[in-house]
């Protein structure tokens, strides 16, 4: 029975956590790389992913126009480029989930765990890439 016990965790556990056993890749390698994307405001981002361990990695988006920064163009475009740098984690469901950020606009202003609870999902067999908002 004990032996039984034991199978069935392992089972279980191999199940909850796809990709870990036999020596295939860690939950968060199909999220690490260079990603490029239009934000909703039009901007241009690009956000790098660096493996820190299994399950977490470091995050740096530059977006040439961050609306956070307040500082707008013609036709409200935002005008003063940012950097976001944050640590997320892969959640069972797969989820990069990155609870804050700490955001340096090229005007000066900063904002220290700037909050919002970010998640970014793969879709596509992991060829695209979309966070809470949408943005792919």
């Amino acid at each position: 029975m004990r032996r039984a016990v034991i199978l069935l965790v392992a089972v279980a556990t191999l199940m909850v956590i796809p990709g870990v056993a036999n020596g295939a890749a860690d939950p968060v390698d199909a999220f690490v790389g260079t990603w490029n994307s239009k934000d909703v405001d039009q901007s241009n981002q690009v956000l790098e992913i660096a493996k820190i361990n299994a399950n977490q990695v470091t995050m740096t988006i530059y977006d040439d126009g961050g609306s956070i920064c307040m500082e707008f163009g013609p036709g409200g475009k935002p005008t003063i480029s940012l950097v976001a740098t944050g640590t997320g984690t892969v959640q069972l469901d797969g989820t990069l989930h990155v609870p804050t950020y700490d955001i340096d606009c090229d005007n000066g202003l900063f904002f220290d765990d700037f909050g919002g609870e970010f998640d970014y999902t793969l879709r596509g067999s992991g060829r695209s890439m979309f966070d809470t908002t949408g943005v792919t």
